[in-house]
């Protein structure tokens, strides 16, 4: 028998009422413990299943392009605008995000709500993201294609070793459906296992059109590498490898080829970035008689140099520099050349 007029016994009581209330709705073990596991064992998603190997090749771009990235203080609205100057054509892009975080009894919910207009689509495009304490991921998107609307409907769930996603793409101004389920599982520490079964829906189908399909997708991550491949009947296959040679230079390797290997492309890219560090002179003084002085490293900008060699003949290089001490811009610079076609490009980009 518990003495309530007890604090001592009382507030035992409550803490005892309160473990049965955290257990009724999570799991025994601390929250803490679960999100390092699931950060170590779950093995992410297909969505970005090539990231590391495509990110370190780049895009190489033509013309002239302006962006301007705000986040507007004391709101949870971030304005991303780009403007593109190409030697054909003018295109700008404005993309509206609103972020909105809070804390419920599952965890943190995150709420990304996105808009994005430019000068090709008379609508803009509208997609609802929501994530509940980084175990399930929903997103609803419309995204109108000239004359075509699409929809896009997303669930993913990350469990400890295992992501399990479903998607559905539709177009309401024309019949077509596509379905898609995928599961990505770590078998070991290294190596994850998954596939991707797709079906397609018509009224009107052609002559030896497949409906169906199904990807098969392998990775293994060592410490310093992470090789990925995936296969399918229809689209053939695509290997990437990434490798940090250091904390300065890293290298990839990308080959996307078709079933019969008539069609095989192959891309290797090294990129070098670093960043070069100054020291500031910061003064405080709590009297008008006392000066404190004292020096901290700032990184006065950073510096990225990455170029790619194409079996296409294409021969593609980037430089970014970006400041950070005295002036939050960055400056890019892309050009390539092929020498298969005799064609060259230059492009030049600043970022606010």
């Amino acid at each position: 028998m518990v003495d309530v007029s007890n604090p001592k016994e009382k507030s035992q009581l409550l803490h005892f009422a309160l473990l049965q209330m955290y257990r009724k709705f999570m799991s025994n073990l601390p929250k803490e413990v679960n999100e390092i596991e699931t950060m170590v064992s779950n093995p992410g998603t297909l969505s970005n299943f090539h990231k590391d190997c495509l990110t370190c090749i780049g895009n190489s771009f033509t013309g002239i392009y302006l962006a301007v990235n705000k986040f507007l203080p004391s709101t949870s609205v971030k304005l991303d605008n780009t403007i593109k100057i190409g030697t054909a054509q003018i295109d700008g892009e404005l993309i509206t995000k609103h972020i909105a975080t809070r804390q419920t009894r599952f965890g943190e919910c995150s709420l990304l709500v996105e808009a994005t207009a430019n000068f090709t689509d008379q609508w803009p495009s509208i997609s609802i993201s929501q994530t509940f304490d980084d175990f399930l991921y929903m997103s609803i998107a419309y995204s109108p294609q000239g004359n075509v609307s699409k929809s896009d409907v997303e669930l993913e769930y990350y469990g400890r070793t295992e992501t399990l996603a479903f998607k559905y793409s539709g177009w309401p101004s024309r019949p077509g459906t596509i379905y898609s389920t995928s599961y990505l599982r770590s078998i070991t520490e290294k190596l994850a296992l998954g596939s991707q079964i797709t079906f397609r829906s018509s009224p009107l189908p052609k002559l030896k059109q497949r409906f169906s399909d199904v990807t098969y997708y392998a990775r293994y991550r060592g410490s310093a590498y992470i090789a990925c491949l995936d296969f399918s009947k229809n689209s053939g296959y695509h290997f990437s490898y990434f490798q940090n040679i250091n904390k300065y230079l890293s290298c990839a390797v990308d080959v996307v080829s078709a079933v019969n290997f008539k069609e095989v492309k192959g891309t290797v890219a090294v990129k070098l970035g670093f960043e070069i560090w100054g020291t500031v002179n910061n003064k405080y003084g709590s009297f008008a008689s006392d000066i404190y002085k004292f020096q901290t490293k700032v990184p006065q900008y950073n510096l990225v140099i990455g170029g790619h060699l194409a079996s296409d003949g294409a021969v593609a290089g980037i430089f970014k520099k970006q400041f950070t001490e005295y002036f939050p811009i960055s400056v890019t610079i892309s050009g390539f050349y092929n020498f298969f076609i005799n064609e060259c490009g230059f492009g030049i980009g600043l970022s606010v």
